[in-house]
Order: structure tokens, then sequence, then C-alpha cells
């Protein structure tokens, strides 16, 4: 409508548009690592191109060996636009999985990821630290260090768990549950 000093003309005949909607872009920084059970985690970032509409889910797509040809869905659609995925179900100790991740909107699943590939381990608790020794105290001081483990036990050690006894070392009590730290050294003060 068209507006002058006299008031507004009629008004002009209508027309619709539908804003364009594009497949979402590639998520980026997948990766893949066991989770000491018998599964694989999956993390990544969304796409930084939407494609103009929200993120409604994920395609995750998994291969025993990562080649061309080789891919099927694991998950057509999580229906989520979370971006962790933990596989589960059909995995043994030893098995190797590769993935890619597909961001889906409005209008499909975009271009897929990078792959990313971990193989399925047991993990264990960590091994025993060795060489244990305390320096000589000063006033207020005690000084303990050790030799880490040779054993990790299939993922790196994030802390160490510290017993103290008072008595002729039979009974144990928590001096510090983690150190959360990968030093081998202590002040106990």
């Amino acid at each position: 409508m068209a507006i002058n000093e006299d008031g507004t003309g009629p008004a002009s005949n209508v027309i619709t548009a539908t804003a364009l909607v594009l497949p979402p872009g590639a998520p980026t920084g997948l990766t893949a690592s066991p989770d000491g059970k018998t599964g694989i985690d999956l993390k990544w970032t969304a796409p930084t191109q939407t494609g103009f509409a929200a993120i409604t889910g994920y395609k995750i797509e998994v291969s025993n060996d990562g080649t061309a040809n080789s891919w099927t869905d694991l998950v057509a659609n999580t229906g989520s636009s979370t971006t962790t995925y933990s596989h589960t179900t059909g995995l043994i100790v030893g098995d190797t999985r590769h993935y890619r991740v597909s961001a889906i909107n409005s209008a499909g699943p975009g271009t897929a990821s990078a792959s990313a590939s971990a193989t399925v381990k047991q993990l264990s608790p960590p091994g025993r630290p060795t060489n244990m020794a305390i320096n000589e105290p000063d006033y207020h001081n005690i000084y303990i260090h050790w030799l880490e483990t040779s054993s990790d036990g299939g993922t790196p050690i994030t802390g160490y768990h510290i017993e103290i006894s008072t008595d002729d070392g039979t009974t144990f009590s928590d001096l510090v549950p983690n150190t959360s730290s990968t030093s081998t050294t202590y002040a106990h003060t």
C-alpha cells in the first residue's frame, strides 16, 4: 500500500515466499574413544553452518575398515542436538570401528564429518606404584615419593590415593583420597 498526504492507497496483490533452507555443514572435531567396558564414546562439535535452520539431530555412520563403500547407518537420526553418543551394542574387546557424523535440519542430513576410529579395550585399575620412600622430614613436613606404575590399566593415570597408618601398619585410613595430579611426590604437612 502506498501512502501520501491524502491517506493510504489500495493493497497490492499477495505473494508468498519460503525461506531457503539448506542442509547443514559438516560437524568438526569428531573423536572416538573406548569407554572401558565394551563400547566406544563419540564426541563432536556442531557445524557452524546450520543451513538457515535449527539442527534437529545427527546421522551417525559406522564402518569396520573406513573404506568408501563400507559405511552403514548406526543411527539414522539421533533426534537430538546433543553432540555425544555411546556405541554400546554389538562390540567386543578388540573390535575397531570407524565413525562419521552428519548434522540434520529440516532440509535433511548435511555433509559428513571427517572420520574417527577407536578400538574397544577392557580397562582395568592401574598397577601398584613402586619404590615408595620418605625423605628426611623437616620441622613441619614429611615428603613421600614413589615411581609410577608400569601398568596404567589402559587409560592415563589421573591421580593417586594415599593412605596413612598411625600404628604398626595394620590399619590404614585415607590421607588423600585422590591427589588429582600425576605428580609422584607428596608433602604431608
